[in-house]
């Protein structure tokens, strides 16, 4: 059965095979223009999107600040870090909320103009006399050095058991020394630095101890990884004239310490370096405190000598990268415990020849010497541990790098 040729023209079934699109069938609709019947009425585009041609400019205008405020500190300007920074996240931050949306040219104009605010007004006190600094600190020339000297008698330190150095997240160099000519004068710490030290050292009585603090800056933990301190100058040279046990306690970003106890006994000492490197002279007055000594180093260079003399009952010594040279000469008689555990390195002790010792290792890769013989994951006790009367308990773990204990009696 064939299909009819000559289909109804009423019938409301299009042909087979021809596409189903509306037509007018007899006259076209209220308002439209006319339409001859089955003609298929022009389809409505929809406009295209309008597209905002804008460009969002804040977050490379505030890189751009930022760069140049970190070139001008290179150069020896004072940027007050403290304050900036504040401002350029919340800069960053409106910012950021304005781009999910249209941005009103207003308020792009406010942001402009505090950036530039922010770039100006922290760089004009240090370049033109008599600019007004709003955001505080000090007005410095290129190269300007300032100092600033703190001072204690010994009335100060009145009945303190122990004269306790803190410092938090330093920069810079840190130098500590007996200095018999100071007189009446206890303690005197000299700061030299050509930045704002913003957080001024304060010395003060704290229970059975005499304080020595050094704050932190807030913008070290920045500047410290992101800045050449070839041209930035921060030295601090604390003086002595008691014979009060030291309690040391000394965090340093990046930097050099220098440490001369040699006319003090230590009572604690607990140094911790993001990076830098460390002198230490601990004397050959022998003690009788019995300290904690603990080097604590994430990168860096440490060079420890007469450690024994401090008579300690721990000495803990951790490296995540670096090499040290820690000599243990001077060590008196009782049980002393030493460990070592790196990351990566090169750490070296030196201890006496006719000490008694024990060890305990353990090793990932790298290399583990003791007296010249290699270790990895055992336990060794020398053969006169028993009868000395000088005794060292060693726990030497190293992931990779090297550890050696070497005996001898030339350091």
């Amino acid at each position: 059965m064939s299909a009819n040729p000559n289909p109804d023209p009423g019938s409301s079934q299009p042909p087979a095979g021809s596409p189903q699109q509306p037509t007018y069938s007899q006259t076209p609709p209220q308002g439209q223009p006319p339409y001859y019947q089955g003609q298929t009425p022009p389809q409505r585009q929809a406009p295209p999107p309008r597209h905002s041609h804008r460009p969002d400019f804040v977050l490379p205008l505030l890189l751009i600040a930022v760069g140049v405020l970190f070139l001008l500190n290179q150069f020896g300007y004072n940027i007050n870090w403290a304050i900036v920074w504040p401002i350029l996240l919340i800069v960053l931050g409106v910012g950021i909320i304005f781009s999910r949306g249209r941005t009103p040219g207003w308020v792009v104009a406010i942001l402009v103009i505090v950036i530039i605010a922010a770039v100006v007004f922290t760089v004009l006190p240090n370049v033109i006399p008599g600019f007004p600094n709003f955001f505080g600190g000090s007005s410095m020339q290129l190269g300007e050095l300032t100092t600033n000297t703190v001072r204690a008698s010994q009335t100060d330190l009145g009945s303190a058991k122990t004269l306790r150095v803190q410092m938090d997240g330093s920069i810079g160099s840190f130098a500590l020394r007996q200095d018999a000519t100071l007189g009446s004068t206890a303690v005197q710490l000299v700061t030299t630095s050509n930045i704002k030290d913003l957080a001024a050292p304060t010395l003060a009585s704290s229970g059975s101890a005499y304080q020595v603090s050094i704050p932190a800056q807030p913008w070290n933990w920045l500047i410290g990884w992101t800045m050449n301190w070839n041209n930035v100058r921060l030295d601090r040279d604390l003086a002595i004239n008691s014979t009060l046990p030291l309690d040391l306690q000394l965090g340093v970003t990046s930097g050099k310490v220098v440490l001369d106890t040699s006319a003090n006994p230590i009572d604690r000492l607990q140094l911790k370096m993001t990076s830098g490197e460390l002198n230490l002279n601990a004397g050959t007055k022998a003690s009788l405190l019995s300290p904690d000594l603990v080097f604590d180093f994430t990168s860096g260079v440490a060079n420890a000598s007469n450690l024994g003399f401090t008579n300690f009952a721990s000495l803990d010594i951790g490296f995540t990268s670096g090499s040290g040279r820690f000599a243990l000469q001077g060590l008196t008689a009782g049980l002393h415990r030493a460990s070592v555990h790196i990351t990566s390195g090169d750490i070296r002790l030196l201890v006496p020849q006719r000490i008694g010792y024990r060890v305990t290792t353990h090793r990932t890769s790298g290399s583990i010497q003791v007296d010249g013989r290699s270790y990895s994951d055992e336990n060794y006790e020398s053969p006169n541990y028993a009868s000395a009367v000088i005794k060292l308990d060693l726990d030497l773990r190293v992931t990779s790098g090297s550890v050696s204990v070497d005996l001898t009696d030339t350091f």
